[in-house]
């Protein structure tokens, strides 16, 4: 091989793989473009008993008005899920002991530890033994609410559709628990 075909060569490689590289990358970008939520503009959600105002800063710093508690907290639960859904449903997996469901075997010794502390169990009964006082059952059911009103969107992040699928579990008082137990 001469050696001016071999640096043609070596350039037909280069300029493949930088075509395949931009390529790549524009397919990712355009992707995560479209498939981020409206942050912005108005959404029409059922379970609201009347308008709440949500209002995002330069960096993204969220701001709620609503005329009553349990349509702040449902917004809240609603603008959680946009905002980090794969965050919370990630944690409901570990603290529940779950995360083998996704990540394989790899993480039993984690599900089997999480299991053992048990604090899926203790939300439970908190939930279910009225441990908790009926303003923040109510709050936290209508923060789950909203979860689920986001959930039921049918948007799942690609991160979490990575590992989940489409398919999400209902957002729970109980999750709530959970997870202001481990935080």
């Amino acid at each position: 091989m001469t050696k001016e075909r071999l640096l043609t060569w070596c350039r037909w490689v280069a300029y493949t793989l930088l075509t395949l590289m931009v390529l790549v990358s524009l397919t990712i970008a355009s992707y995560l473009w479209l498939s981020a939520t409206k942050t912005s503009g108005e959404i029409k959600l059922s379970g609201l008993s009347q308008d709440v105002i949500v209002k995002r800063d330069a960096v993204g710093f969220v701001t709620i008005e609503a005329e009553s508690e349990a349509d702040a907290y449902f917004s809240m639960g609603y603008v959680d899920a946009q905002d980090r859904l794969y965050q919370m449903v990630l944690l409901r997996q570990l603290f529940s002991g779950r995360l083998s469901e996704w990540m394989g075997p790899k993480s039993i010794e984690i599900d089997e530890y999480m299991r053992f502390l048990g604090f899926r169990r203790q939300a439970k009964v908190m939930v279910q033994n009225k441990v908790l006082s009926d303003e923040n059952l109510a709050a936290m059911n209508q923060y789950s609410a909203g979860v689920n009103a986001f959930i039921n969107t049918g948007w799942v992040p690609p991160s979490l559709r990575l590992v989940a699928g489409a398919k999400i579990e209902p957002w729970t008082a109980e999750d709530c628990v959970l997870i202001q137990k481990m935080l």
